[in-house]
């Protein structure tokens, strides 16, 4: 039996067997474009809707000259945990960690069909994590100044043990 055969064997058990044979999961790091937008369904259920913006960058081998994209992910946060957590808070410019699951929706507009993706944040096999907050940033910034401000002679050696 070649390696491809054993491999195919062993899926092929796993199939039987109702064990998951694919996996759909997003993860992005990156900042926040917009303050959290939280909204009601139909069903009167919430959903929390973020965008998130990841850059990448790279030299042109022509020009030398480093130029960056930006890619824009749209977000969808699902359960009332989650939204709360994000309601409380998530504001434009934190830099933030999530995994999800992709999800692409069909719709029309002026009569042709367009596909959306977008990542779901939803239950347990989901995170949200704040990486950076912008207002702990901003707040780190002003003691980090006090410090680098202060004069070396304000500190006692004699208290460092070596």
């Amino acid at each position: 039996m070649t390696a491809c055969e054993g491999f195919r064997n062993l899926n092929n058990n796993h199939q039987k067997e109702n064990f998951m044979t694919s996996i759909n999961k997003a993860t992005v790091l990156g900042y926040l474009g917009n303050d959290p937008a939280v909204r009601s369904m139909q069903s009167g259920k919430e959903v929390c809707n973020l965008s998130i913006a990841t850059s990448t960058s790279y030299k042109d081998k022509n020009t030398g000259v480093r130029t960056s994209t930006t890619e824009w992910h749209k977000v969808s946060v699902f359960g009332p945990g989650l939204i709360e957590t994000c309601k409380k808070h998530l504001a434009k410019g934190d830099l933030i960690y999530i995994e999800g699951a992709l999800k692409t929706q069909k719709y029309e507009k002026a009569g042709a069909e367009h596909k959306s993706t977008e990542i779901v944040v939803s239950g347990y096999n989901s995170k949200i994590e704040i990486v950076n907050c912008a207002a702990w940033a901003n707040e780190n910034k002003n003691h980090n100044d006090q410090i680098n401000q202060a004069s070396p002679h304000d500190y006692d050696d004699d208290g460092i043990p070596f």
